[in-house]
């Protein structure tokens, strides 16, 4: 079951639907009109799955729990969100642009409301499959934590970034064992190899059979590649092929993936049939990437979490963000999402009309 029939939400049903051993997919959102239709073009792309839509208002926590409890599915899928992650880079003007140099934090009440109404279902009815956030999970996943409604994993982000680093060594004939340390906040220099050269400053780290080497090394010859919402399409090949190796549907797979066991940040994983473990290269320890990634997310605006779930921004984020919405710049709490978000829908809306 998939919730959120946006572009990701598609692409990830598309690969699904071309995985042998899924029999059955739905398509879960609010646009019945087009989620019937896309669920046919799905449904005719098969082969084998039988592709549904069904209307659920991801918001009323009442309306996913009942359709958890009618389709019963094995797996579930996450990725529905207030707005797209696409939606400011898409939106030219001094709003998005100042959200922008803010960092990816100031929308995260854009990507926690429906992310905590689904996974608070699924807890309420004794889902005991997976669960996979799309939204954000590098932050997302580690606030549900907190709250006692962890997803299984996330996808995308690190795991995008281990993808791209394997093409670029595969394009060299390099087979070494890569480990991938990498967030959410690194993903923009990756598609475009363009790594700063500040030690200050956070960049993702490789190791190759235990060695690191430097992202510039590793990425070595390689092109840029798009950065607009094609990248979902990369976001969705890492969601099925972890989807494939939790089910027991397609061997152990090594790679890396964001917000898994609801912690921050991405981590370099093992994942074969209904277990994922921890994976770190020689002399790396979870407190090593743990530091990592609280250093990462700070590039994305994220100061701190409490162990309450509330968020904490950096003074670059507030500095940005508080002369004219000082609102969206103070520690957001889980249960304040959706106002808040109410407050960043106005300032993006404002500038619309």
């Amino acid at each position: 079951m998939i919730v959120g029939a946006g572009d990701l939400g598609l692409r990830i049903a598309l690969r699904c639907a071309a995985t042998a051993g899924i029999h059955r997919i739905w398509l879960a959102g609010r646009n019945p009109a087009r989620g019937h239709v896309d669920a046919s073009l799905i449904d005719a792309c098969s082969v084998g799955a039988a592709v549904a839509f069904r209307h659920v208002d991801a918001l009323d926590e009442e309306d996913v729990r009942a359709l958890l409890c009618e389709l019963q599915p094995h797996a579930l899928v996450q990725c529905a969100s207030m707005h797209s992650p696409w939606l400011l880079r898409e939106s030219p003007g001094p709003t998005a642009e100042a959200l922008l140099r803010a960092g990816f934090a100031s929308e995260l009440s854009a990507q926690l409301p429906i992310a905590t109404s689904v996974l608070s279902a699924a807890r309420r009815v004794g889902f005991d499959g997976p669960i996979i956030n799309c939204s954000y999970p590098d932050v997302v996943n580690a606030v549900l934590h907190r709250i006692g409604i962890a997803p299984t994993f996330g996808i995308g982000n690190a795991g995008m970034i281990h993808m791209l680093a394997q093409s670029a060594l595969r394009a060299r004939g390099d087979r070494r064992k890569l480990h991938t340390l990498a967030h959410h906040a690194h993903v923009s220099m990756t598609t475009t190899s363009r790594f700063p050269v500040d030690p200050d400053m956070s960049t993702p780290r490789f190791f190759l059979d235990g060695e690191e080497h430097a992202p510039a090394s590793v990425f070595a010859g390689a092109r840029a590649i798009a950065t607009d919402r094609r990248l979902n399409e990369i976001t969705a090949a890492h969601a099925v092929s972890m989807i494939q190796s939790y089910l027991g549907l397609a061997p152990e797979l090594s790679t890396s993936a964001p917000g898994v066991f609801g912690m921050p940040g991405g981590w370099p994983v093992m994942v074969a049939r209904g277990a994922i473990d921890l994976d770190f290269p020689s002399g790396i320890t979870r407190q090593d990437v743990l530091g990592f990634n609280q250093q990462a997310a700070r590039m994305d605006g994220v100061a701190d979490i409490d162990d309450d779930g509330t968020v904490h921004f950096t003074d670059r984020l507030c500095a940005e963000l508080q002369p004219r919405w000082p609102q969206l710049a103070a520690p957001l709490a889980p249960s304040d999402s959706m106002l808040r978000y109410r407050t960043l829908h106005a300032a993006i809306r404002a500038e619309a009309m």
